[in-house]
């Protein structure tokens, strides 16, 4: 397999994020769990279906994303419940299965929070590409967050 490779944007993210202390680490994620919810409770129901610390690391992706569109100059605004109900039913139907897609918009950006998540959760890169539920998530992260970017900035 190929060895994954960042994109400068994602390098410089990255770096950004492993130089915070453990402490800043927590404390930017409890502001961030007030200023998003939505997104936080569907990050903390997902506590089950991993183990303590790939849930660890996957808590920490919405930051790391966030911060990548924020160097993007993109807006971060709060994802409301129908835009996160809206990105989550374009992955999965009525009955919880997945549904099949074309690889549409930004199919680079969740590969990334992919191997951030590896790396935080002490994984060997590239050892988690067949975790689907990982894949599911992170894409449904980008497409909540892309559903708030004004049209005229797409």
């Amino acid at each position: 397999m190929e060895k994954f490779q960042y994109s400068p944007l994602m390098a410089d993210v990255r770096h950004w994020f492993l130089e915070l202390k453990e402490s800043e680490r927590t404390e930017r994620l409890l502001e961030w769990g007030e200023e998003q919810p939505h997104l936080y409770g569907f990050i903390i129901n997902l506590a089950d279906d991993f183990t303590t610390e790939e849930h660890h690391a996957l808590s920490y992706l919405p930051l790391v994303l966030e911060e990548a569109f924020r160097r993007m100059g993109l807006p971060v605004s709060s994802v409301p419940s129908d835009k996160l109900e809206e990105a989550i039913k374009s992955f999965v139907d009525e009955d919880g299965k997945l549904i099949e897609r074309d690889n549409e918009g930004s199919v680079r950006m969740p590969d990334e929070l992919r191997a951030i998540w590896e790396h935080l959760s002490d994984q060997p890169a590239g050892s988690m590409a067949d975790r689907q539920d990982v894949t599911l998530i992170t894409e449904i992260l980008v497409t909540a967050y892309e559903k708030i970017v004004p049209d005229k900035l797409q």
